[in-house]
């Protein structure tokens, strides 16, 4: 059995599998999210979204089950510091806007990743990047449809700056995922972004503050925990075990189940140009992500 696991852990479709299954989680992640939106505070969901991880991994690493070795602890706090703002502005977004919508244009960060390549590290996209940038655009503003230049309902600007963060995270991990392994990169930032979220919680919530949760709404609370830490785990070992390219293929999978997630258990709904858009916007993602 283990030499079957490690044969297939050696093959091209491990990777995929990872990223495929982190989608998913973090699907139930995002969804439980925007369901306790109403009964708790977005610094609350945050705190359950990073507090699971040292619990369980820090007992490992100290048995030496698990190996921990940070070699750039900058790259640590520059991945802890634009994971968080991504998570704070998409949480915000998720409160405010439909899943499926927020989800979208989050995932535009695909996009920004390419933008920022060219303008801090001279790698220029290729030129079917640059045929597509602006046609996912077009798709986006197909589905915000802004009326006039201050028209964009806030979700989306929240949305939309998220995924500037988060193209920010996907350098980073990227960067980092040539020296760390997975469990130090997921172990060190969870904690790190564990502390700050405590630290803003004492200091903005009352003193003895408890959350009132009926049974289910802990529930969803746990998943949201459980789904966050481990989709982000298998996030990070995905990109350590694949392209880039399949990388960004593999993400966009959440898009979709979102919008399932949303119509089924939030209303949420779609005009005959959001649909438009929205192929139009996942389309050119594919292209990018194919050809980059």
């Amino acid at each position: 059995m283990l030499r079957r696991f490690k044969s297939w852990s050696q093959g091209r479709f491990f990777g995929p599998t990872l990223l495929l299954i982190s989608s998913l989680l973090f699907v139930v992640s995002y969804s439980s999210t925007k369901y306790l939106t109403p009964f708790l505070s977005i610094q609350e969901l945050m705190f359950l979204r990073f507090f699971l991880a040292p619990f369980v991994l820090f007992p490992l690493i100290y048995t030496k089950v698990l190996t921990f070795k940070v070699v750039s602890w900058p790259s640590i706090f520059i991945r802890t510091f634009v994971g968080m703002l991504s998570m704070v502005f998409y949480f915000f977004a998720l409160k405010h806007g439909d899943p499926g919508r927020t989800s979208l244009i989050f995932q535009t960060s695909i996009i920004w990743v390419y933008v920022f390549d060219g303008f801090f590290y001279g790698e220029y996209p290729s030129f079917q990047t640059k045929l597509m940038i602006p046609v996912a655009l077009f798709g986006l503003w197909c589905v915000i449809q802004p009326h006039g230049m201050f028209g964009v309902h806030l979700a989306d600007l929240l949305a939309l700056i998220a995924s500037l963060f988060n193209a920010g995270v996907y350098i980073v991990v990227n960067h980092l995922r040539k020296s760390h392994n997975s469990v130090s990169i997921v172990a060190a930032n969870q904690t790190l972004s564990s502390v700050i979220i405590l630290g803003i919680c004492f200091w903005t919530l009352p003193v003895g503050y408890f959350p009132s949760l009926t049974p289910f709404q802990t529930e969803i609370a746990i998943l949201l925990a459980i789904t966050g830490t481990v989709g982000n785990f298998f996030m990070t070992a995905g990109f350590k075990y694949t392209s880039a390219t399949v990388g960004s293929n593999m993400t966009l999978t959440i898009v979709p189940v979102m919008y399932i997630f949303g119509a089924i258990f939030f209303g949420e709904s779609l005009n005959v140009l959001s649909w438009f858009g929205v192929g139009v916007v996942m389309s050119s993602l594919l292209v990018i992500s194919k050809y980059q």
